[in-house]
């Protein structure tokens, strides 16, 4: 009986990932950076009562509405992302990512001097010893506010 209910899950969640095959979907949200450094920690500094970090692995995929679109996409659909970005390498690099997944970044915007949010974790033996946050958390100005209503208004004709 138990198996039978269990094929039953698989083939309703296969008719249900099969629907989401070239469907337009606008996503709309915080496009960041996450960032993760592992190593392993063999002793404290010197200058200071902290853990020294052995680096050992370093990598970063896109977080937030990043993540969202980049799902999306490996599901079949064909997402739309509007967001903000800084002009910064950390947004050059998640660009660089949304690209390579086939994501549709005309609606991201660049904004000078505000930086790409980014979130790095450092983690030691498992462990996350902490977490570092770039963010701006200021409202964005009205004239980035009002391109990013005329992005989504734009991507909404076709999603």
């Amino acid at each position: 009986m138990k198996n039978s209910s269990h094929k039953h899950f698989v083939h309703r969640l296969l008719e249900i990932v099969q629907k989401f095959e070239d469907v337009p979907i606008l996503v709309v949200g915080d496009l960041i950076v996450d960032r993760v450094i592992r190593g392993t920690v063999h002793r404290i500094s010197p200058e200071a009562p902290v853990p020294v970090l052995d680096v050992h692995e370093q990598h970063q995929t896109p977080g937030g509405a990043g993540n969202v679109v980049c799902n999306l996409r490996a599901l079949g659909a064909r997402p739309s992302l509007v967001s903000v970005r800084g002009d910064d390498e950390a947004g050059d690099s998640i660009i660089s990512d949304l690209n390579k997944n086939g994501v549709n970044i005309s609606g991201v915007l660049t904004l000078p001097g505000r930086p790409t949010i980014t979130k790095t974790r450092i983690i030691a033996h498992q462990q996350q010893l902490v977490r570092l946050d770039v963010e701006e958390r200021a409202d964005l100005p009205k004239s980035a506010a009002e391109q990013l209503i005329a992005r989504i208004q734009d991507q909404l004709k076709t999603c």
